[in-house]
């Protein structure tokens, strides 16, 4: 399987307006990614642009997961109904540090069972800020635990939002070895700059990559770093201030 099939493009940018959006997309569809990730506003314009060539998922609950669960419920249920196949939401991972892990398991499944209630089909990928977990003694276990209780189909690492940054190999590593087989695991962080990068996060048992350069790491898979009219090295974009942003 190419790398690329694995990788997922975001856009967590709150500048980005619909030329942005679009150019995104058709990037996405340009080189094959796995899917596009967006802010629930754009699900339905991204959804019809990609129809069911590149996956649409919609980002819940960003970037802290401390909405109450109806609304996540809500938000969940409405990026569905608009077109999205994939969720990525945030757990309530400060339930999970402080050790309310029954809350915790509540809230997530609650977000699963929205949206397969909607389409059973749709993939749910749980994000349990690892880099926060990992400075807290057990609580990286406790938090795979709450991804599997909830019935989600990934654990996330991350937002790469955190001070501690994104996720590691070494974490994903622990993830993989917590989580029983069914239960995959995505890989997400500002370091995914490069073909090797993403290889190691393959390597140490991620199925799925959430990195802020897809189209380089995708351009140089298929040896196509230099194509015109593809930035190189971006893909027309670059990460700035944590947000994702047009290159002019």
């Amino acid at each position: 399987m190419r790398i690329t099939d694995m990788l997922d493009q975001v856009c967590i940018d709150p500048r980005a307006g619909p030329d942005t959006l679009d150019r995104m997309a058709d990037e996405c569809l340009e080189v094959g990614l796995a899917a596009f990730c967006v802010y629930p506003w754009w699900v339905k314009r991204v959804a019809k642009r990609m129809g069911d060539r590149v996956a649409t998922s919609g980002i819940v609950s960003m970037p802290i997961g401390l909405e109450g669960t109806a609304a996540k419920v809500a938000s969940t249920k409405d990026c569905v109904a608009a077109g999205a196949v994939e969720i990525d939401f945030l757990a309530a991972w400060s339930a999970i540090l402080y050790g309310d892990l029954d809350a915790a398991i509540r809230d997530a499944a609650a977000v699963v069972e929205a949206a397969k209630s909607e389409n059973p089909a749709v993939i749910t990928k749980a994000i349990i800020e690892s880099p926060e977990m990992e400075r807290h003694s057990g609580k990286l276990a406790a938090a795979c635990r709450v991804v599997v209780e909830s019935g989600a189909d990934f654990a996330k690492t991350s937002t790469g939002l955190s001070v501690y940054g994104g996720g590691t190999v070494e974490q994903v590593r622990a993830m993989r070895a917590a989580l029983p087989g069914h239960v995959q695991v995505k890989a997400a962080s500002p370091d995914i700059l490069t073909l090797a990068d993403a290889a190691a996060m393959v390597e140490a048992g991620s199925t799925r990559l959430g990195t802020p350069s897809p189209i380089r790491i995708a351009l140089e898979e298929a040896g196509r770093l230099n194509d015109p009219g593809m930035e190189a090295g971006t893909g027309g974009y670059v990460r700035e201030f944590g947000w994702t942003v047009p290159t002019t």
